[in-house]
């Protein structure tokens, strides 16, 4: 019977290789066409797949699945070497996908699984707003929703492999200093006792950094700049690779600057009641820091290989954590250690939305004890691993997760309805008859594929050009009328109170980074860009690109929005102050949007500024100044914006250094502002720059060259210029160096 089914398949395939359709090889042979349709299915994914690009991860687990089914099924390895065979001219392009396609025809995962993502939807149904939650009540049920939602495809909408510093910057809520009243009193200035903090989003929750201060000690960890691979795509803490060591630096007073002890360690930092966290790419690790001089190790929390940190806060003595843990398999999910000690997460703790949507991981809340390093609380939710963005207010973590709606029926919906008189009634009919069929989405996707692929090898050249140009134009409008509901993001709210998740959501589009949410008054709001693309088989629509703002009530549903804005453009920074929004998008020029967001059931759009460049970073001075930091021409330009009237925005003045680079472009952390002196600090790509905002007017007034600076701080009137290898301190009452330590 094998043998049979072999020659068969053998027959069928050389068929479909001449044109012929699947369904008119399954009509010779309808007493066989049930074994036959998944293997000839399978076949076009070979024939059709392109070489996909998958990460290390996804390759292992592959392989994993792979060895299992072949234990399993060891009298079909015969006919699957056969299988992979009968492409003989597309050899090397089959053999890149063998693994993963093998494992979809053994034991039913999609190649999709693995390049795509995506929820179900009809078409026309946005599914704005509110997702139901529930917990999974056994093992058994966290088995069959990953084996079910881990098949969903969302054409190729892969994401993943690269990860680096954070390149879109946003603004903190404020202006991210506060003031420590038991810092030492200066030996130049008032003796205020201030001393500068990380710059955050949220004033009182602080955020892992490379350089922290306790007013008489500087604590830096060197960061190396370039790119790595790593799982997940959106991230916050960059665990930097280099054997530089943290320093430890006396600092206060600065004539007496030292480098008192040395941590051999590198991360991301956080500083607590003389306890410092330390953020690796393995793990976090916890030192008494009480003598400067003799660092001591008091605990260690080590991430396990499938498991990656994505956020990090510190707030009230509490770490809160946030990771991702990949699924591979359907055993314990133990994402981390806590001084040797597994964590393994209980089945009944881990949630999924009841609106399905891709998933191939666990995203896990967490709380530590900053001083002990003791594991308090954790709650989890299953989730898609290419993209997390978190927000953390003070009441609640905010996850937000981009994900695709199955296209499958919208590609259905649009060959069959929007394709009429384009292309001939029986293209059309085969697909109708093929949605009939109790099939996976990913193959019918594939036969669509093979249908259009006959339907034009038939024409001529000029018949091909003109129904490319047709489908392609009705692609457009569809997409542009569709877009909002095919991308998404997911919205999970987790209160800081008992960790539980209070509540679940979605809006269309995708969010740059943490600073895209905000809360106030017991709303969230939210800034998305949507219009990525779809298309099938040789036709691809891009549509217009357009942001839009949404604002959601405590329960997410959405209350209010604003859509279209920046048309073509995507988002490049966007803040939130108080009632109103800041919305930056560029292509060719840089729109500065303000809206008035007061009445969350009704926000609207109040002013628009063009100026050339963009600003990629903005910071309020004031409740009517905002400054911006970008490019003009290549070059870093500082924009100082008058947003009292919100209906008239305008450019007070603009600053272009002859400088290509500055940290700031990657990363909030990089940017100081000094209220009291009316000052803020810029790095550059090889000088540090101290700017004055004073009468509405951006002036140069220091620059501390021939330093890689990084970071900067003050402690009273001393402003220290952190740099990879050394620290230049200046003297914020007159703008002369005071003393410089070399590492």
């Amino acid at each position: 019977m094998r043998d049979d089914i072999e020659k068969i398949l053998d027959e069928c395939i050389d068929r479909m290789n001449g044109g012929e359709s699947l369904e008119d090889c399954l009509a010779s042979y309808p007493d066989r066409a049930e074994e036959l349709r998944p293997l000839l299915l399978a076949a076009g994914e070979i024939r059709n797949a392109e070489l996909p690009v998958i990460n290390q991860k996804a390759k292992s687990a592959a392989k994993i699945r792979l060895n299992a089914a072949l234990v399993e099924k060891r009298e079909e390895v015969g006919f699957m070497q056969r299988l992979l065979g009968m492409f003989t001219g597309q050899k090397s392009k089959v053999f890149a996908t063998v693994s993963v396609l093998l494992v979809a025809i053994l034991v039913g995962v999609s190649v999709y699984a693995v390049m795509g993502e995506g929820g179900t939807s009809e078409p026309g149904q946005n599914n704005v707003g509110t997702a139901g939650v529930s917990n999974f009540l056994s093992q058994e049920e966290f088995e069959t929703y990953l084996s079910s939602n881990s098949q969903y495809t969302g054409g190729d909408n892969w994401r993943g492999g690269v990860l680096f510093q954070d390149s879109s910057v946003m603004s903190p809520d404020i202006s991210g200093i506060t003031e420590k009243n038991d810092a030492p009193s200066a030996g130049t200035g008032d003796g205020s006792g201030r001393v500068s903090d990380t710059n955050v989003q949220v004033i009182g929750i602080d955020e892992p950094d490379i350089v922290k201060t306790d007013g008489m000690n500087i604590f830096f960890s060197r960061e190396d700049y370039y790119y790595y691979y790593y799982d997940s795509y959106s991230s916050d803490i960059m665990p930097p690779q280099t054997d530089n060591g943290i320093k430890i630096v006396s600092a206060y007073p600065a004539i007496n600057m030292s480098v008192l002890s040395k941590i051999d360690k590198n991360g991301d930092l956080l500083l607590h009641d003389n306890t410092l966290a330390v953020f690796t790419w393995d793990g976090i690790y916890g030192y008494d820091v009480s003598d400067p001089q003799n660092p001591v190790s008091k605990w260690e929390i080590t991430l396990n290989d499938s498991t990656s940190v994505v956020a990090a806060r510190l707030y009230q003595g509490k770490i809160y954590l946030v990771t991702q843990t990949y699924v591979y398999s359907y055993e314990p999910i133990k994402p981390l250690e806590v001084n040797g000690e597994s964590v393994e997460i209980s089945y009944s703790s881990i949630y999924y939305p009841t609106i399905p949507s891709y998933t191939d991981s666990t995203l896990n809340a967490m709380v530590f004890d900053m001083q002990s390093g003791n594991l308090e609380d954790t709650v989890s939710f299953v989730g898609a691993s290419y993209s997390s963005v978190i927000y953390m207010s003070g009441s609640a973590i905010y996850i937000g997760y981009s994900y695709y709606e199955d296209e499958t029926p919208y590609i259905i919906e649009f060959c069959t309805e929007e394709l009429q008189g384009i292309v001939p009634d029986s293209v059309i009919a085969k697909i109708n008859k093929l949605n009939t069929y109790d099939i996976s989405e990913a193959a019918k996707m594939t036969e669509i594929g093979v249908i259009f692929d006959n339907y034009l090898m038939s024409l001529s050249g000029d018949e091909i050009a003109q129904v490319e140009t047709q489908v392609s134009d009705a692609l457009e409008g569809y997409y542009s009328e569709h877009m909002r509901e095919l991308e998404k993001t997911g919205i999970v709210k987790i209160s800081l109170d008992n960790l539980d998740i209070t509540a679940t959501g979605s809006v269309p589009g995708s969010l740059l980074n943490q600073f895209s949410m905000d809360e106030y008054n017991g709303y969230l709001r939210l800034a998305t860009t949507v219009g990525n693309g779809f298309g099938f088989s040789w036709f691809w629509a891009g549509s217009e690109s357009a942001s839009d703002i949404y604002v959601l009530d405590g329960n997410l549903s959405v209350a209010g929005s604003v859509q279209g804005l920046g048309l073509t453009e995507q988002i490049y920074s966007a803040r939130f102050v108080g009632d109103k929004g800041y919305l930056v998008t560029y292509l060719q020029t840089d729109p500065f949007y303000i809206l008035d967001l007061s009445d969350p059931t009704n926000p609207q759009l109040k002013g628009e500024l063009e100026i050339p460049g963009y600003s990629s970073y903005l910071h309020p001075i004031s409740g009517d100044k905002m400054l911006g930091i970008g490019q003009e021409d290549w070059k870093v330009k500082i924009s100082l914006f008058d947003v009292q009237n919100p209906e008239q925005p305008a450019e007070l003045d603009k600053y272009i250094l002859e400088d290509y680079w500055s940290d700031i472009l990657s990363t909030h952390h990089a940017f100081l502002l000094d209220e009291a002196h009316e000052i803020f600090f810029l790095p550059g790509s090889e000088s540090g720059y101290i700017f004055s905002y004073a009468d509405n007017n951006l002036e140069l007034v220091k620059v501390v060259s021939d330093i890689q600076a990084r970071r900067a701080l003050y402690i009273n009137d001393s402003l220290y210029i952190v740099g990879d290898d050394k620290i230049v301190v200046v003297n914020e009452l007159d703008w002369q160096v005071v003393n410089e330590l070399e590492f």
